[in-house]
């Protein structure tokens, strides 16, 4: 089998590679950017609307800022009944605005049937299936008028009859002074 064989001119490398991490750095920021402002607008959307819509007008994003772990924006809703809108109280039930509108923007599902067709292993693509399932659900619920002690009975009878099955390796420590 014939061999291939390349020559870099080093300096010509080393010269470009500064200016190639910048304009990656800039398009990776950009890239956030715009994500930071589709989760705003979308949290904008799905917020409950009051009669001041304080809520909606509270939710913004930050400038990015450098720090140790890359390139951090936050997401926030400074109003006070965010929180309790998002989570919900012993009296109140929650309307979660902030965490749909960040599994949109990761495109969950979709992110997960990527990484399903990449690997070939069955213990992935059951869990695909899962995955889309249990998406399939939770759009559904409404539209049933499902009970949550339902929605978590059709999700534990998808989990079990989606559920790999195979041989699973475990370690097993060995048995002291033995």
């Amino acid at each position: 089998m014939a061999g291939y064989q390349v020559q870099v001119d080093k300096a010509a490398f080393d010269a470009a590679l500064p200016a190639a991490i910048e304009d990656l750095r800039q398009a990776s920021t950009e890239f956030i950017i715009l994500v930071a402002d589709f989760v705003v607008r979308r949290a904008k959307e799905l917020a409950p609307k009051g009669a001041t819509l304080v809520l909606e007008n509270s939710i913004s994003a930050s400038l990015p800022s450098h720090e140790p772990p890359g390139l951090v924006i936050e997401v926030s809703a400074t109003d006070r009944a965010a929180v309790f809108m998002e989570f919900g109280t012993v009296y109140d039930r929650p309307e979660p605005f902030m965490r749909p509108a960040l599994a949109e923007a990761a495109h969950g599902l979709h992110a997960i049937d990527v990484i399903g067709r990449l690997t070939a292993s069955t213990r992935a693509r059951l869990f695909v299936r899962r995955m889309r399932a249990r998406g399939i659900l939770q759009k559904q619920s409404s539209v049933l008028h499902l009970s949550a002690a339902e929605q978590r009975t059709v999700s534990r009878q998808i989990g079990q009859r989606l559920r790999y099955r195979g041989s699973r390796v475990t370690y097993r420590r060995p048995k002291k002074g033995g």
